[in-house]
């Protein structure tokens, strides 16, 4: 005959054993779920939250949008257009330049290889 406390945890143990289970997926999953959450805040974005100090941070999304204005912005400043992008000023210095330099009279330049009054 079994004593009665082994009975008790012949009882208890599959419980337990569930108990232990549990915490040891949890202890593992854990992580991964807090970084797939990580994940998907960045993907959604998350408001500002003044009450803990959190800052909002921008969906993908609305990110992808302000890279797009700003590309925008650049290809204004790199094709000639309206005569105020960068492009327009570098070709109009450049202009001014060729221009300045046809101007110029050629640069002639003479070496002289027999020194005056011959070799000593």
């Amino acid at each position: 005959m079994t004593p009665q406390w082994i009975t008790d945890i012949i009882a208890v143990a599959p419980w337990l054993g569930a108990f232990c289970f549990a915490g040891f997926i949890i202890w593992k999953v854990g992580p991964v779920l807090r970084k797939w959450g990580r994940f998907l805040d960045r993907i959604n974005g998350v408001p500002e939250d003044k009450k803990s100090g959190q800052k909002e941070i921008p969906g993908l999304f609305e990110r992808m949008d302000r890279q797009d204005e700003l590309l925008e912005t650049i290809r204004h400043e790199l094709f000639p257009n309206s005569g105020k992008s960068l492009r327009d000023a570098v070709d109009k210095q450049h202009k001014q330049l060729e221009e300045h330099l046809a101007q110029c009279p050629p640069q002639t330049t003479t070496i002289n290889v027999n020194p005056p009054g011959g070799t000593p």
